[in-house]
This record gives C-alpha cells, structure tokens and sequence, in this order.
C-alpha cells in the first residue's frame, strides 16, 4: 500500500475496468486506513460515475445492471452515485425542494466536477425561485467560470447572480459573456449575450 501506487491511481487511472480500479474497490477499507477515506471515495465516486455516463441516456439496461451491481456489492457511496443522476429527474419533474437538498449533497462530494455544478446551475435556474437557496447555488457555480472561456456558463453565473441581488457580479459577468461571444461570431451567442446585457442593466 504505497503512497506511490495510490497518487498513481488518484491522479490517472479512470477506467472501471482497469485492474487498479478493481483493486482499490476490492480493498477501500485498506486504502482508508492509509488515505483519506473522502479522497478514495472521491476517487471511486467519479470512477463509476465516468461510467455511468456513458449508459445514461442511450443504454439504460446496462445503466440499471451498473447501479444494481454497485448497490449489492454494498459500496457505501452507492447512494452518492445514484443521486448524480436521479437530480436529473427531480430538474425534469421540477420538485424544486429535493433538488437542491441533493445539489448541495452533490457539490460536498463532486467538487471539482465542473460540468456537474454547470448543469445543476442550469437545472436551479430553471426551477428554483427561492433567493436564499439560489445563493448557496450561485456560490458554487463561480467554480465554472474561473477560466471565462465557457459561454454557458458565463451566461448562467450571470443570471444566477442577477436573481441573488448581485448585480454587479452579474454585470462583470454579463460583459466577460459578451466579449466572447462578439469574438466567437456566433449569432445565436451574440443574441443571447445582448439579451443578457439588457436584463442585467
């Protein structure tokens, strides 16, 4: 159990079927007594999620034989996985509560998860009116701008932070969103930047 192999599996294996992976699934508790227990189910977490994903939208057959398999392996984290996905469902059936007791859920054990916090901004946008709960979103959702390249997200973190009050984080953001859209020449950006711009103002 050397510090060597487990940094090796933290940082660059990903593969569910790799033969570390198994190893480390097959012996967590080990792994636990000499690492972070959040690191190696941080590590496993986005392991099968990665996995997952893939089966989401267009195999749920083996979707559902995955999370089966992880659910009678009695992984501890099996819920934490599950809800990755059920938020999905709750955003489409707009049960605004659940959502966010499960997007805060998620943001503690999907941090660096960009593309995660991304859509879960999007998903709160589109069901959640409660301010202060929005704010706590918001909060999280300035993760997904730190480059300023991503369009989307630029254009969600500034209508997140327009409806919290914070207008002039808004602005900030809704400017960064018009610069890139004016350089991309996209029309359907630029609209969306424009329409963008009048909101905030």
């Amino acid at each position: 159990m050397k510090d060597y192999n487990w940094s090796i599996i933290r940082d660059y294996v990903d593969d569910v079927n790799a033969p570390q992976i198994k190893y480390l699934f097959n012996n967590q508790s080990k792994f636990m007594q000499n690492f972070s227990k959040d690191d190696v189910f941080q590590k496993l977490d986005n392991v099968f999620v990665g996995h997952l994903e893939q089966y989401y939208n267009s195999n749920k057959i083996e979707y559902n034989k995955y999370l089966d398999f992880l659910k009678s392996s009695g992984y501890e984290h099996y819920d934490v996985v599950a809800d990755y996905f059920y938020i999905k469902q709750l955003r489409a059936e707009r049960k605004s509560e659940d959502y966010f007791y499960k997007a805060r859920k998620l943001f503690r054990y999907f941090p660096e998860n960009r593309k995660m916090i991304k859509e879960i901004t999007d998903g709160a946008l589109e069901i959640m009116n409660d301010v202060s709960r929005l704010k706590v979103i918001q909060l999280w959702a300035g993760k997904t701008v730190e480059s300023k390249k991503d369009f989307d997200a630029l254009y969600n973190y500034a209508l997140i932070s327009n409806k919290c009050g914070f207008e002039d984080v808004a602005k900030r953001y809704a400017k960064i969103a018009t610069s890139l859209a004016e350089e991309s020449s996209n029309q359907t950006m630029m609209e969306k930047a424009k329409k963008l711009l009048q909101l905030v103002n």
